[in-house]
């Protein structure tokens, strides 16, 4: 690993890439590779720093719920895949994070009250959802108020990764991952649009 992981966390990257076929292993070192840092000071410019209760909708490898913990009073960590869940509660333990509830969820069947959070923070997931539903989930669950944070790779991205294989290797093929979310985006537009 890069400078600015501590060696803790750094065992705990080791043990869990062990596990992880080898593009998830270099998908996983490129997220933590120089630290959190980076990812603390990006959630301080975006306002998400002294917040009460946060939810990291899609929290991946739990590098953004980490820096989140680091910044907030409670982060709640939601994902549907338990390889990540699984590698987000080994680094959080590994880091001594007391403050991050790690759950298995669907993004747009969240299992909170409504009006739960001060803030939702969604990274590069809301492209592989049925993203009106999973909006509507993160309004329920947001309190008057709150603070959202949304981001997504429209289709340039997925153009990118079909024709160039961007991050290709052994167990990782990037066109599958273009796939997904060109066939959920059709079957959304003739759900909504061709059926209206």
């Amino acid at each position: 690993m890069a400078d600015g992981v501590d060696a803790r966390l750094e065992e705990a990257l080791r043990e869990v890439a062990a596990c992880l076929a080898p593009g998830r292993r270099a998908y996983l070192e490129r997220m933590y590779g120089g630290g959190l840092a980076r990812y603390a000071e990006r959630l301080r410019r975006c306002g998400f720093a002294g917040l009460g209760h946060v939810l990291d909708a899609g929290c991946g490898f739990g590098q953004w719920s980490l820096a989140l913990a680091g910044l907030n009073r409670q982060v709640s960590a939601v994902d549907s895949a338990g390889e990540r869940l699984m590698a987000t509660t080994r680094f959080a333990a590994a880091q001594g994070v007391g403050n991050l509830a790690i759950q298995r969820a669907e993004m747009h069947d969240l299992p909170f009250t409504a009006e739960t959070f001060d803030a939702v923070f969604c990274y590069q997931v809301l492209q592989y959802l049925p993203w009106r539903e999973a909006l509507a989930e993160f309004a329920r669950v947001l309190k008057p108020g709150g603070l959202i944070y949304l981001n997504a790779s429209g289709i340039g991205w997925f153009k990118h990764l079909w024709y160039n294989r961007h991050n290709e290797g052994p167990g990782e093929d990037p066109t599958l991952a273009a796939a997904q979310v060109l066939t959920l985006a059709i079957h959304q537009f003739e759900n909504e649009v061709l059926t209206a």
